[in-house]
């Protein structure tokens, strides 16, 4: 019963890490229509930033979080002015643009080893606690992701539902070139749908930090695992990232208990590669 209390709960807490991941790209790709890969550089950043506030700069740890939020989620915004949106104002492809976020991810990759070296390092100790829910084994920082990944979603349900920003973003994932005729201000919205991606992916790279240390490489997997929490709940459907990232998270786990930990990886990518060919549309109706 606590082997399966103990699945359950890791699978609920990867779940929630690529929920939000699944998040931030399917709110980028509603609007963007292309593949953000660099997604995956931009996660390790909240982290790092709170490596540099608090180790190296000695301030207390709520300030390097707030700077690992919002820093991110400028970086998403240079990204998209210094980048994307010189490329949509020629009216670049969608393969155009994936090639150039392929290139903005390996260039945050590699200026953060640059900057931090490529050891594994570690975040000073956020909450020193732990839980046990029918005999498994949750510590704070997993809760605060579970809890996370919830409130983000519903979150980002009311904000797409409820406001004209949400109108807007709804609008352009319908057609962008009809929402430009209608007077959308399509480039403010592409700056706010970036910065508050941005923000959401330094959150995780914050928590992931505080919970299993710091990789200049670790984004790639979560990115990875992202969307295709993305892909199995319904490419560019904003919501539906959340249960699509519980199942991937079930179906890793089980198998890595199942089997070892070396087919996580693997299964991940034929998750991929199934829906792809046979279920594009994910799992739920729109």
């Amino acid at each position: 019963m606590e082997i399966i209390a103990q699945i359950i709960a890791n699978s609920l807490i990867a779940g929630s890490i690529y929920a939000l991941v699944a998040l931030s790209f399917n709110l980028m790709y509603a609007t963007g229509k292309f593949f953000n890969l660099a997604i995956g550089g931009l996660i390790p950043i909240g982290g790092y930033t709170v490596l540099a506030v608090t180790v190296y700069l000695g301030l207390p740890v709520g300030v390097g979080i707030l700077a690992g939020v919002v820093g991110t989620g400028i970086a998403g915004l240079l990204l998209d002015r210094l980048i994307y949106a010189p490329l949509r104002k020629r009216q670049a492809s969608s393969l155009t643009l994936l090639i150039a976020s392929l290139g903005a991810f390996t260039f945050l990759q590699a200026a953060l080893a640059l900057l931090f070296t490529s050891s594994y390092q570690t975040l000073p100790t956020l909450i020193d606690k732990n839980y046990s829910v029918f005999g498994a084994q949750v510590t704070a920082v997993q809760l605060i992701l579970i809890i996370s990944a919830v409130a983000c979603t519903l979150g980002m349900h009311i904000l797409l539902r409820k406001t004209s920003f949400g109108t807007a973003v709804r609008a352009m994932s319908d057609d962008l070139e009809v929402s430009k005729i209608i007077g959308i201000d399509t480039e403010k919205i592409f700056c706010a749908v970036f910065f508050i991606a941005g923000a959401i992916l330094g959150y995780v790279g914050v928590l992931v930090g505080f919970d299993v240390g710091l990789d200049p490489l670790m984004g790639f997997f979560y990115m990875v695992a992202g969307i295709v929490g993305a892909i199995v709940g319904g490419m560019g459907e904003v919501l539906l990232g959340y249960p699509g990232s519980i199942i991937e998270g079930v179906l890793h786990n089980t198998i890595i208990y199942v089997y070892s930990a070396a087919w996580g990886s693997p299964i991940t990518f034929v998750l991929i590669i199934i829906f792809l060919l046979f279920r594009p549309r994910g799992l739920f109706r729109k």
